[in-house]
């Protein structure tokens, strides 16, 4: 717990006071241990080398620390939506001399704006300008790339008066009954749920979908928990959908926006991680339009 406050500390200081423009892209893999010079105290004890949506700036000083084996390697997505891998192992990387030459991630031409770029560039501001937000959502990045279908999906949702429409959240689930729990998000991105999970049975047909039912729904960012109760109490499970409901005709504006990013970057999750992560920091910035 000690090293992942420090590194949400680390983080929120350096990216605080960094402009957005700074950012030219973020980590997708690494192999091996590495450590930004610019930004770590790389022979601190509670060092911890960088991972997963690591946002990298024009400045950063990537480094191999010990043991190397010339195997390691590192893979950056670049603003443009481009995947940019340096593999120690590759003639090209010169055996990775440090720090890294980061160049290739800086455009040398205008870059054509483009649904990539702008989803691009809206993460990359909201790791500048709320880096305790995009820290919250880069954790617990566990899952392998595969073809699973998820459970839950994120996305916007249509809210009218006390009812939500989970159409969208469901489309890739088998039909059947399911425990949901909705809970409110703080503006760090945190779940608000009550001490003891309490779910609604909820049947799921598609094409005749119903609507979520609370009467104390609002416009905002929410998670969709999916829970368990075979133990005999039910109990909110790692599986969770982030939504961020809208009333018209916001809603549609919204939910075009981010339908355009998912169409553009689903192919990205069966070899990026980070790829659905990336689309979660995209819905709060939605959630601030």
């Amino acid at each position: 717990m000690k090293c992942i406050l420090c590194l949400v500390v680390f983080l929120g200081t350096a990216l605080a006071a960094d402009d957005s423009a700074q950012l030219v892209g973020t980590v997708v893999s690494t192999r091996g241990i590495w450590c930004d010079e610019a930004y770590q105290n790389c022979r601190s004890e509670n060092f911890r080398s960088i991972w997963r949506m690591y946002p990298v700036r024009r400045n950063s000083r990537l480094t191999r620390l010990p043991p190397l084996t010339g195997q390691e390697s590192v893979m950056i997505r670049s603003r443009s939506g481009s995947l940019e891998v340096f593999d120690c192992s590759k003639a090209r990387e010169l055996g990775c001399r440090a720090p890294l030459d980061l160049t290739r991630l800086v455009p040398t031409e205008p870059v054509v704006r483009t649904v990539v770029t702008a989803f691009m560039d809206a993460v990359m501001q909201l790791a500048s300008e709320r880096p305790v937000i995009y820290d919250n959502i880069r954790q617990g990045i566990l899952r392998s790339p595969g073809t699973n279908r998820p459970v839950l999906r994120d996305g916007v949702a249509r809210l009218a008066g006390d009812k939500l429409a989970l159409e969208g959240v469901l489309r890739d689930a088998a039909p059947g009954d399911f425990l949901l729990e909705l809970c409110p998000t703080d503006e760090s991105s945190q779940p608000r749920c009550p001490d003891q999970a309490r779910p609604v049975q909820y049947r799921w047909t598609p094409g005749h979908a119903i609507s979520y039912r609370d009467a104390s729904l609002a416009p905002g960012l929410y998670r969709l928990y999916l829970c368990d109760a075979s133990t005999g109490i039910a109990l909110r499970t790692a599986t969770y959908a982030v939504l961020l409901s809208a009333t018209e005709p916001r809603y549609s504006r919204l939910a075009a926006q981010f339908d355009e990013v998912d169409q553009a970057t689903r192919t990205w999750d069966t070899t990026d991680l980070t790829a659905p992560r990336l689309r979660r920091v995209y819905l709060h910035t939605l959630a601030a339009q």
